[in-house]
């Protein structure tokens, strides 16, 4: 009876337990040296998803308060991935469902301890990840249609769909799946911002917010008809603009017929056309004010045939 109690104590002096999930025979090189021992290894993240790296999370300590150095052996569905032996696990080795476990070893320098197996968790499902979210046109300004162009992948590889939510001024005015705004009647002091949130068919992932969108100017508005031109008479139109912020307006022909011109300070157009052959003609106006805001008119004039003469010859 004595001799069975004097095993037990030794075994314990040794470190060596049967308990799991310790496991292997606790050696040393240095006389009088405790081996280390892990208490605790917990893997995050928890609940295990493939949003970011996995890790593991190590409780041990040693006797002398030597410093310790870990092996890892990371274990999925029962089996070892070759290569993977860092504290980190690349989330995409695994797929949703895999129960992941890791084997460490301990080392102070001076022996190595039991190897200690966590316990297996299971990786669930990962929401959506958005990865870009940018919107056009960029810089914007009040009266653009503004899009909403997002980049989304799925960790598990399933179904998605986005949802977008459109802030004026901090008050939502339009929610829904489609990534498009109408800033008709926006001002340019208003604040505009998107935020878009992706969804798999379990769960929401987290919400993207865009900066603002809209510049501190507004684009000008063109505000006149252009005339109908007269076969032999010279064709003359002024192009009037306004502008909200009432910076000075430049005036310009992005697409006229030869020998058109325009004054760049009043938009008045002038054109021979008792110089034109007959034929439809296409006009493109820009006007820009000093802040880089731009409207555009086009239009098509139509030059006719000249009268025939009288039965006088005249």
């Amino acid at each position: 009876m004595r001799v069975s109690v004097l095993l037990v104590l030794a075994l314990l002096i040794d470190g060596c337990t049967a308990e799991a999930p310790h496991e292997g025979v606790v050696t040393s090189s240095v006389r009088g040296n405790h081996a280390p021992v892990i208490h605790e290894a917990t893997i995050t993240p928890a609940p295990l998803t493939l949003d970011m790296p996995i890790s593991v999370h190590v409780t041990a300590d040693d006797a002398e308060r030597d410093p310790l150095t870990f092996t890892y052996k990371w274990v999925v569905n029962g089996h070892p991935l070759e290569g993977q032996t860092g504290v980190l696990l690349p989330p995409q080795l695994l797929k949703q469902g895999d129960k992941v476990s890791v084997e460490i070893l301990p080392d102070d320098g001076k022996a190595t301890g039991a190897i200690y197996r966590s316990q297996a968790v299971t990786v669930m499902n990962t929401p959506p990840i958005i990865s870009s979210l940018l919107v056009s046109p960029q810089p914007g300004v009040p009266g653009d249609k503004l899009e909403a162009r997002v980049e989304v992948a799925d960790p598990d590889a399933d179904p998605t769909r986005i949802v977008f939510r459109w802030w004026r001024n901090g008050a939502v005015v339009k929610e829904g799946e489609d990534p498009t705004l109408d800033t008709d009647g926006f001002s340019s002091a208003d604040q505009v911002v998107v935020e878009a949130i992706a969804w798999d068919q379990k769960a929401a992932g987290k919400s993207v917010k865009s900066g603002r969108l809209l510049t501190s100017n507004s684009r000008p508005a063109i505000t006149s008809t252009p005339t109908v031109p007269s076969a032999g008479t010279p064709f003359e139109y002024r192009v009037t603009a306004v502008d909200p912020e009432g910076d000075p307006l430049s005036y310009r022909l992005e697409m006229a017929p030869a020998g058109m011109i325009i004054d760049e300070a009043t938009g008045h157009i002038r054109w021979p056309v008792a110089q034109a052959p007959t034929g439809i003609y296409h006009v493109r106006v820009v006007v820009e004010d000093a802040g880089g805001g731009r409207a555009f008119q086009e239009f098509d004039l139509n030059i006719p045939s000249p009268l025939p003469p009288n039965s006088n010859g005249t």
